[in-house]
């Protein structure tokens, strides 16, 4: 029972994981296309 718990939360830190690197991946992308957008703010 314990063990069950312990694999839906690792896949659950998995998840988090994978979301949170997607969130920074946009947010590079975004930061990016600024760049290219207004090359005299970088």
């Amino acid at each position: 029972m314990l063990k069950r718990i312990d694999v839906e939360s690792g896949t659950f830190m998995q998840l988090c994981k994978k979301l949170l690197e997607m969130i920074v991946d946009i947010e590079q992308r975004r930061l990016y296309l600024n760049m290219l957008r207004y090359p005299h703010i970088a």
